[in-house]
């Protein structure tokens, strides 16, 4: 008995010690509305990450949100990285769902958010947002990255947004498909290599950023909306209720079934 309470023992300060050395941080379904996942949240959503428990965190399950008014994540630290793992944070109305399960009305919840523009450096990857009450993720501070992302089914009115970057801020590889707005970025952004098919905009965008190889097609409003210093290249824009306004053409893009004049 004394041998296997030891081991025991000694197994779990090796588990204790694997994770402390991985440095990644667990949040699921379970710890989010029992206990809360880590040293800063509590039970219930949002799930709230304020950097004690450290800077990287995993999803190991879906992450089922029960309200339209409520965040999935918030965030309220800087240089967080969130790997979504390929699980989904979703409203609880996409659950079991193939089609859209859009919120009926306005309401003001968000798959992943920072508090405000001073929490900087976060990453978002490899996952789902599905049908929040207002926006999928939203990342206001400087130097934040969405990647591998798919973005369906966010929000009722014309606050809502599939994916939004502050100035310096990255979205690659991402689908952005049936919000109201897909995405959005501030000054020196990079957007490349996405889907977005949404119900108003598809990307819209302030200065000096660059807009390149994404596929823009079939959003209601404009395709494509740049200040005067940004730049598109290698896109292909079709089927949108306006092409592009604004930005500078780098050449290569694709309207309809002919270059972009």
């Amino acid at each position: 008995m004394k041998t296997r309470l030891l081991i025991l023992l000694l197994s779990c300060n090796y588990l204790s010690i694997a994770i402390a050395v991985n440095g990644v941080i667990e949040i699921n379904q379970t710890c989010a509305t029992q206990l809360g996942c880590f040293s800063g949240d509590s039970a219930g959503f949002p799930v709230r990450i304020n950097g004690n428990a450290g800077s990287s965190y995993r999803l190991t399950s879906n992450l089922v949100v029960p309200s339209i008014t409520q965040d999935g994540i918030n965030i309220t630290a800087p240089n967080i990285e969130i790997d979504l793992n390929g699980f989904a944070i979703m409203g609880i109305d996409c659950v079991g769902v193939t089609t859209s399960c859009k919120p009926p009305t306005r309401s003001f919840g968000d798959g992943i958010t920072t508090a405000d523009s001073s929490y900087h450096s976060i990453s978002i990857k490899n996952g789902s947002i599905l049908g929040m009450g207002r926006r999928g993720v939203y990342l206001s501070g400087e130097n934040s990255k969405i990647e591998n992302v798919t973005s369906k089914w966010n929000g009722a009115d014309s606050l809502s947004i599939g994916l939004l970057v502050g100035d310096y801020g990255k979205i690659n590889n991402c689908t952005v498909i049936g919000n109201i707005k897909g995405i959005e970025f501030s000054n020196g952004a990079i957007i490349s290599n996405n889907i977005v098919s949404n119900n108003n905009t598809g990307i819209t965008g302030l200065l000096q950023s660059m807009v390149n190889n994404n596929i823009i097609i079939s959003n209601t409003n404009t395709g494509l909306s740049l200040g005067t210093t940004s730049a598109y290249k290698d896109n292909v824009i079709d089927g949108n209720g306006t092409a592009i306004s604004g930005g500078i053409d780098a050449g290569g893009n694709i309207c309809g079934t002919s270059i972009c004049p």
